[in-house]
Formats: structure tokens, C-alpha cells, sequence
């Protein structure tokens, strides 16, 4: 909501994760979306990503967002229409309602691609759904691309680079950015906003004139 000409938000978006979730369904013939999300900023901001991500190239996403508490997560779920490609955002504790209310429907990642947010990547973010997320997506930056930037950190200061890797990464970016603008002429929007974009942390980032970010994610299977 921050993202405006002039300032960009470098964080890992919904928006970001959602249009490469789509963009790789997509490529593997899924056609009929559906969201099942929590009723709250997260939620939402999730629905509108899925929305514009779908765009009008293909039907309407159903999108049902249930409250905190087991019978809303059960009903939305039963609300589900038949779909192919399934968004979800419940991580650890409430994922485990999320995940056996949809198993309990006969909803499986063997029917239907089940894609999540980027903190599936954390066992502790996805305890409690058991088998039911195999086979299921997120995306996330390509953890091979971060390799260099940790192998060049710690030849200068003998360690890890300190505190939330996400956070560290992020102040990187942006310091890096500004280093390479001001080296290419400066701070305008034609060279802040370049069309080859910058090689970041975790791999290309390219600012958009909007205030939003394009990043270069990869989709991981759990």
C-alpha cells in the first residue's frame, strides 16, 4: 500500500508471489482458480493479487475468505467451486484447520496444484498440515542466487551477515541500488526504473514506475 512513484517497497509481496504461482499454473495447464484465505489484510491483499494475476484472459477467480474459527473454514471450503490451481495463506497453527477441513472435502494436491506464500519454506510456517501440502507450490527467491552474496560476506567480515537474512538482504538491495544509479547518472526515474532492472541479493529486481517490484522468482514443489 506504500508503493507509489518515487518509492518502492523491496519486501517479498503478495502480488510477487501470486502472479509467478499463476504465470507457472498456467504453463501447466491450469485454468480454473480459486482462493480459500483468512479474513484479514493478509487475506485480502492475497485475493486482489490472485485477481489481477488471473486478469481477464480466462474466468473470474473464486475467492472465499473465512474467520477465525473451524466452522468458517469449513464452510467456505464446502463453498469451493470445482477449480484446478487452489490459493492458500494459512501458515502454522491455523493451517492445520485450512488443510483438514479441505482434505475432509476431498480436496487434494493430487487433484488440484495447491500454491501457498513464501513462508512454506519454513518447516515451523507448515507444521500440522502432514502429507497434504506434498506436491504443493510456493515461490520464493531462488536460494541458489543468494549463494554468492553469503560467500562474498563472509570473505570481509568473517561471519554470517547479522540479524534476518530477509531484512539483510533487503538493506543490500537498496544501498546496492542506490550505488549503481548514482554511478549511471544519478537518481532519476529513467535510470531508477531501467528495463534490465539490478542484480540484487536474491537475484534481478527490476523497479517499476509504479512504486511496485518485478523480482525473478523460482517456484518450489514441497
Amino acid at each position: 500500500s506504500q508503493a507509489r512513484p518515487g518509492v518502492w517497497t523491496l519486501g517479498l509481496t503478495p502480488g510477487q508471489q501470486v502472479s509467478r504461482l499463476v504465470e507457472a499454473a498456467r504453463a501447466k495447464g491450469r485454468t480454473r482458480f480459486a482462493a480459500l484465505l483468512p479474513d484479514n489484510d493478509y487475506g485480502r491483499a492475497m485475493a486482489v493479487a490472485l485477481t489481477g494475476a488471473v486478469g481477464g484472459a480466462a474466468a473470474p477467480p473464486t475467492v472465499r475468505m473465512y474467520a477465525d474459527d473451524p466452522a468458517s473454514i469449513e464452510r467456505e471450503v464446502s463453498a469451493l467451486a470445482p477449480v484446478d490451481g487452489l490459493l492458500l495463506a494459512a501458515t502454522a497453527p491455523r493451517l492445520a484447520g485450512v488443510t483438514a477441513a479441505l482434505a475432509k472435502a476431498e480436496i487434494q494436491p493430487s487433484q488440484v496444484q495447491v500454491m501457498g506464500p513464501a513462508k512454506w519454506a519454513q518447516a515451523a510456517d507448515r507444521a500440522g498440515a502432514g502429507d497434504f501440502l506434498n506436491g504443493a507450490w510456493f515461490a520464493a527467491p531462488d536460494a541458489t542466487a543468494h549463494v554468492p552474496f553469503e560467500t562474498r560476506y563472509r570473505q570481509k567480515y568473517g561471519g554470517a551477515a547479522p540479524g534476518s537474512a530477509s531484512l539483510t538482504d533487503l538493506a543490500f538491495d537498496a544501498a546496492a541500488i542506490a550505488r549503481l544509479a548514482y554511478q549511471r547518472g544519478g537518481f532519476a526515474m529513467s535510470v531508477l526504473t531501467r528495463n534490465d532492472g539490478f542484480t540484487g541479493v536474491d537475484g534481478l529486481l527490476v523497479l517499476l514506475p509504479d512504486g511496485h517490484v518485478r523480482r525473478a522468482l523460482a517456484v518450489y514443489e514441497i
